[in-house]
């Protein structure tokens, strides 16, 4: 289906095109090239059971909050995740949450953030950090050496 403006838009579409009788939606950013079939499995499982679930890691590095360009705090990051995708849904709360966002005029970063904010659980399903998003030309260059060297290793593009 054509795309929208904005991801929140192009997702609302495709879910609109999607079969109402599949009992999950799994969204995925292209963005993200190194994801595994492994992932995809276990957040739909995930999703399955729990009615959502997105792939995530913790968070690793530390963390400031910046005003001005001078650090104002240190965030804790004991119970952060940094999220990935895919990230899964039963497909008629997805529906849900994309007609809400759309009423609303609302712009939300992802999917699990509607989800939020209609206080409906998100599962976490840990991930890879090797599930990197593409974004800065160094993520490029990462992400073929990855793609590289999975191939060597006889793994093709899945590393499970």
């Amino acid at each position: 289906v054509p795309g929208g403006a904005t991801r929140q838009q192009s997702v609302a579409a495709g879910v609109r095109a999607v079969p109402a009788d599949l009992p999950v939606v799994l969204v995925h950013d292209g963005a993200r090239p190194l994801v595994t079939s492994g992932d995809f499995d276990r957040c739909a499982e995930t999703a399955i059971a729990y009615g959502a679930a997105i792939v995530a890691v913790p968070v690793s590095d530390t963390l400031k909050r910046v005003r001005d360009g001078r650090i104002i705090d240190t965030i804790d990051r004991g119970d952060l995740w940094a999220a990935q995708t895919p990230q899964g849904f039963t497909s008629d709360r997805l529906i849900e949450a994309c007609d809400v966002a759309t009423r609303e005029d609302r712009e939300f970063t992802d999917e699990a953030s509607i989800f939020e904010y209609l206080g409906w659980p998100v599962v976490i399903v840990p991930g890879s950090r090797a599930n990197l998003k593409v974004t800065h030309p160094e993520d490029l260059e990462l992400a073929e050496a990855m793609m590289i060297a999975r191939h060597r290793a006889g793994k093709g593009l899945d590393r499970e």
